[in-house]
C-alpha cells in the first residue's frame, strides 16, 4: 500500500472517530394534533399509531414532556371517493424545534390505499401502513438533524420582555461565558432576543447562570422564566 493511500485512510478513520455518535433514542418528540382535530376519533387513532411507530424506530414520542427536542404537528384528512363507496386518509407531519416553529427538523406525507366506507378492519390496516411509511421517513430526518446539532451544538433562543434599562450587555456577557457563539437578533430598549450556541450546556444551566447575572445586576427587579424546548422566555414584572 503506497504512502498517499495510507495517509488518506488514516484521515478518513480519524474523521469517523471524531464524528459525534447520536442514537435515535437521544431524540425526544411530542406529536400534537391541530386544534380543530383534537376531538376527532380518526385523528386520535392516527396519533396513537404514529407515536407507537416512532417509538418502535427508537424516537422517543411522549406527551407532557418539557425537555423536548422536536414538536411534530400531525394533520389527518379523510377523503371520500366521487362515488362515496370508498375513502382514503391523507396524513401530513411537520417537525419543528420545540419552542421555535421557524426551525424545521423534517416533514413527511402519507396516504392510505382506498378502503370501503365503514370497513373498520380495512381502515385500521390502511392507516397502519401509511403511518409506518411516514415514521420511517421522519425518523431518518430527525436522526440526521440530531447528528447535525451534535456537530454544531444546541442553539438556544432567549427572549426578554419588559427588561430594565441596561439589560443587553449583562445578558450578552452572561451568555458569552457559557456559549461558543452569541448573537443579538432583535434589540429594543426594554425587550430583546438572543441566540446562544453550545455543545456542552443544558437549558437548566443556562437558566441558572442567566438568572444569577440578572439577579446580581438588578436586585430590585422581579421576573419569571419559562422554558419551551430550546427557548427561554424572561418576563420582568
Amino acid at each position: 500500500m503506497n504512502t498517499r493511500l495510507t495517509l488518506a485512510l488514516i484521515a478518513i478513520f480519524s474523521l469517523l472517530l471524531a464524528a459525534p455518535v447520536v442514537s435515535a433514542q437521544d431524540v425526544i418528540v411530542q406529536v400534537v394534533l391541530k386544534k380543530a382535530q383534537r376531538n376527532n376519533a380518526l385523528a386520535q387513532e392516527a396519533k396513537k399509531l404514529f407515536d407507537a411507530a416512532l417509538n418502535k424506530r427508537g424516537i422517543q414520542a411522549k406527551d407532557g414532556v418539557k425537555s423536548l427536542d422536536w414538536e411534530i404537528v400531525l394533520e389527518v384528512v379523510k377523503n371520500r371517493s366521487s362515488g362515496g363507496k370508498s375513502v382514503s386518509v391523507t396524513l401530513n407531519a411537520r417537525a419543528h424545534e420545540a419552542g421555535n416553529r421557524g426551525r424545521m427538523g423534517g416533514m413527511a406525507t402519507g396516504m392510505t390505499q382506498p378502503f370501503p366506507l365503514g370497513d373498520k378492519p380495512a381502515e385500521a390496516k390502511a392507516l397502519q401502513e401509511a403511518v409506518d411509511k411516514m415514521a420511517d421517513e421522519l425518523a431518518a430526518q430527525l436522526k440526521k438533524a440530531a447528528q447535525h446539532a451534535a456537530r454544531r451544538g444546541k442553539v438556544f433562543d432567549i427572549h426578554l420582555t419588559n427588561a430594565p434599562n441596561g439589560y443587553a450587555p449583562i445578558v450578552h456577557r452572561a451568555l458569552k461565558r457559557m456559549c461558543s457563539r452569541v448573537k443579538a437578533k432583535m434589540m429594543g430598549k426594554n425587550q430583546g432576543s438572543f441566540t446562544c450556541t453550545s455543545k456542552e450546556i443544558k437549558m437548566s444551566e443556562l437558566e441558572a447562570s442567566l438568572g444569577a447575572a440578572l439577579g446580581k445586576k438588578f436586585p430590585g427587579k422581579s421576573y419569571k422564566m419559562e422554558k419551551k424546548g430550546q427557548l427561554l422566555i424572561v418576563v420582568f414584572e
